[in-house]
């Protein structure tokens, strides 16, 4: 829980340094220029940026330095990236600025280049529709201005943070290169190698919070071997916050960093507690315990700020992240292999049919459940200090 401390410390400070300010009040300013800090993306208000102000405009033409962070959403016929230098004109209304207008006033080669990159690797997705929206989703973290019916049940199961690529999938990936390559380069050569490609990776897809956390994480505990893993977490956000500050704002990163809280911080003393009291087999152990621990720190955050929250990624969780993490294989091998795409669609079916069933659980939108998950994660510890007391006894 420290962590989170430092997290919402760094949070605020970095929202008081970066509040928007310029010369003229909010509701004259017509024009606002300045530098995108992330890739566009489509949220609940449409398309939208986080821009680091430089210059506005009011209707009578006069110009103002400014300075701060807005969310500004834009039409939907322009792509834009973090490092852009950007115009747009509209209003300020109660949830950033809203602009009708956009022009990209200067991009970078190297900004260039990740477009093209971008634009490659989408050109080799299916042509199946519901296909080539969950590859988007998982490869290019890019999402569809309407939610397909496969993200409607991921967000009503619980489980839509496992179709939002993230630091959770590329780690693992890192990890199955890694261990792919320890055979022909040893481990530390070929974990270095893995770092490299995670590192190109992340440089194409763009600086999504929860991809910044991650390989940070990942390099901190390459160069820091004897580091525990949460040590490592703590300096991770330490750096996150020394290089891309206002990354940690999002929503996403503090998912990120709690859910990871949770893993690192919870877990192993949770599932070891589990394992004295039943006897389980270890996936299903690690997965239990992994998606407990996840939600013990993420449901207060999600309840406060999505009003709601599910349970059911308890159950139906590690069965699709299973079938998530196969489908990103798949889907990688169908650029060289084309007819892997039938197992694509089959895979696609059964995700599809696991999360019918997991938004069948239902929606809370009190703490109760939440309660009495954390009395039964007490009565798991009672039990298993009460067999482990009996056991030293005799």
């Amino acid at each position: 829980m420290t962590l989170c401390s430092l997290h919402l410390f760094f949070s605020a400070k970095i929202l008081d340094r970066h509040s928007f300010s310029a010369g003229f009040e909010r509701s004259v300013i017509t024009t606002l220029k300045g530098r995108a800090l992330d890739d566009g993306a489509i949220g609940e208000y449409g398309n939208n940026i986080l821009l680091s102000t430089r210059e506005v405009n009011r209707r009578s033409g006069e110009v103002s330095t400014a300075r701060g962070l807005v969310r500004v959403s834009y039409p939907s016929f322009i792509d834009l990236y973090a490092g852009d230098y950007i115009l747009f004109e509209g209003k300020f209304n109660d949830y950033g600025f809203s602009s009708k207008r956009v022009r990209v006033m200067k991009r970078s080669t190297m900004t260039d280049f990740r477009c093209k990159m971008k634009n490659v690797i989408a050109s080799r997705f299916s042509r199946l529709k519901d296909i080539n929206n969950l590859e988007s989703l998982l490869l290019l973290g890019k999402k569809n201005e309407t939610d397909s019916e496969l993200t409607l049940l991921a967000r009503e199961s619980g489980t839509s943070y496992l179709l939002a690529l993230s630091g959770m999938h590329i780690s693992l990936f890192s990890f199955f290169i890694s261990f792919l390559l320890s055979f022909l380069l040893g481990k530390r050569n070929a974990r270095l190698v893995s770092l490299s490609i995670m590192l190109l990776y992340v440089f194409i897809i763009g600086p999504k919070p929860s991809l910044v956390r991650a390989l940070i994480f990942s390099f901190v505990l390459f160069l820091f071997p004897g580091l525990k893993a949460i040590e490592a977490l703590f300096l991770s956000l330490c750096i996150h916050v020394a290089i891309i500050p206002e990354s940690i704002l999002e929503v996403s990163a503090v998912y990120s960093y709690l859910s990871l809280s949770g893993l690192l911080g919870f877990g192993e003393v949770f599932k070891k507690r589990l394992d004295d009291l039943v006897y389980l087999p270890l996936f299903i152990l690690d997965s239990l315990s992994a998606s407990v621990s996840a939600l013990l720190y993420t449901i207060p955050f999600s309840f406060h700020i999505f009003g709601g929250y599910s349970l059911s990624s308890i159950i139906t969780g590690p069965f699709s992240m299973m079938l998530i993490y196969f489908f990103m294989l798949l889907s990688i091998l169908s650029f060289f292999i084309p007819s892997v795409e039938i197992l694509l669609v089959h895979n696609y079916r059964l995700l599809k049919f696991i999360l019918e069933k997991g938004s069948s659980f239902g929606y809370f939108e009190t703490l109760r459940p939440y309660m009495i998950m954390i009395f039964f994660i007490l009565l798991v510890f009672l039990l298993s200090s009460i067999l482990s007391h009996s056991k030293g006894k005799k």
